[in-house]
């Protein structure tokens, strides 16, 4: 056999190559005026719970305050107004470094798309519905208060849920008035309103510290239903609603003085039951409001009440929060939450926590944050 020494060279020539590839990808994106920014949060902390099945439990608790997360944005200049953006956002847990979002690799976000000063943003990908991009800024876990203070069962997408298959539009700021229209494909062939299949809606209006927005989101198949069996404390998977659409609206409005920001929202969403199958339409009715308290410029204060109806059932959710930034980047906080559960045989279970044996459930939890 032939020998040829040359090929204990390839390695060394492959990296070679790969970094000249590189350093003129970096020129040429220089000289085309484009970004690339890595980003992201990680979040990490302790935390007590008074009641999950009946006992009390310790935690290390991650993705509290923000959930975590890893992604790059990019920005090429086109020229004339124009620019290619895209998102590539993948979601992580602290605590165990495993995946999040059923373990996709870029499940929080990734979407490509055009942006243009006049006529304003296409982009397409997975993205999140205009309950979350919209009225996800007014929501109490938005203003410190964290992850646990979002409405029960995340039942009105308000926490930022995504359409795959998705083509949104956004046009630019007029007079300060700015309106969304999304549509997600069900990528079924010959049934195009199936499984999947979605349609968003937002208007926003800005008028410097006041601001007021709506939103509208319809999804229909597997992703219109909803495991609500801790309402009553029976076993995951007793009492599922929904099935065949979804239909979930709000509104919501914020005003900012010169410490303190102040908001308030209500949402509704209707869960429609699977035809030829027994179950029962379920609306669920959010009502919240909140603020925020500069203390110190770096010490804030935050508090908010929220009141979710669902049946005879209804669920109050008190939150506070104390954080204290130790730099631009990195902050620490406390907070305290509990709920109440009202209604026939009702529990309490605040998201993301478990179900109480009783109406009444308290989570406490200190954590630190890392914005890079």
């Amino acid at each position: 056999m032939t020998r040829r020494p040359y090929l204990r060279h390839l390695p060394s020539l492959l990296l070679t190559g790969a970094a000249i590839a590189s350093m003129l990808a970096f020129s040429g994106a220089a000289n085309a005026q484009s970004s690339v920014t890595l980003y992201g949060i990680v979040d990490a902390g302790v935390g007590y719970v008074s009641n999950i099945g009946g006992k009390s439990q310790f935690m290390q608790s991650t993705s509290v305050m923000q959930a975590d997360r890893l992604g790059f944005k990019g920005v090429e200049n086109l020229g004339g107004g124009t620019s290619a953006i895209f998102v590539l956002e993948n979601g992580f847990s602290t605590s165990t470094g495993a995946l999040g979002q059923g373990g996709k690799l870029f499940g929080r976000q990734a979407y490509v798309g055009l942006k243009d000063d006049r006529y304003g943003t296409l982009t397409m990908g997975n993205q999140y519905d205009y309950m979350g991009a919209t009225l996800g800024m007014y929501e109490t876990s938005t203003w410190l208060l964290g992850q646990y203070s979002d409405h029960p069962f995340a039942n009105d997408r308000a926490n930022s849920l995504r359409l795959a298959n998705s083509v949104q539009y956004m046009t630019p700021v007029w007079s300060g008035f700015q309106f969304g229209a999304m549509y997600g494909f069900s990528n079924l062939t010959g049934d195009i309103n199936g499984e999947g299949r979605a349609y968003s809606y937002s208007a926003t209006y800005n008028a410097g510290p006041w601001n007021v927005a709506a939103a509208y989101t319809e999804v229909s198949g597997s992703a219109s239903s909803l495991d609500v069996s801790s309402l009553t404390g029976l076993p995951s998977g007793s009492v599922v609603v929904g099935g065949s659409y979804l239909r979930t609206m709000g509104i919501a409005t914020s005003y900012k003085f010169s410490r303190t920001f102040v908001y308030a929202m209500y949402t509704q969403s209707l869960y429609a039951g699977t035809r030829g199958k027994d179950i029962e339409n379920v609306m669920f009715r959010n009502g919240q409001v909140g603020f925020t308290y500069f203390l110190t410029p770096a010490l804030q204060a935050a508090a908010g009440y929220t009141m979710t109806a669902v049946g005879a059932t209804k669920l109050h959710q008190v939150s506070t929060t104390l954080d204290y930034a130790l730099s631009k980047r990195t902050d620490v906080y406390a907070m305290l939450l509990a709920e109440h559960a009202q209604g026939n045989n009702a529990r309490a279970a605040i998201i993301g926590i478990g179900t109480s044996s009783n109406a009444n459930q308290v989570v406490a939890d200190i954590g630190i944050r890392h914005k890079f």
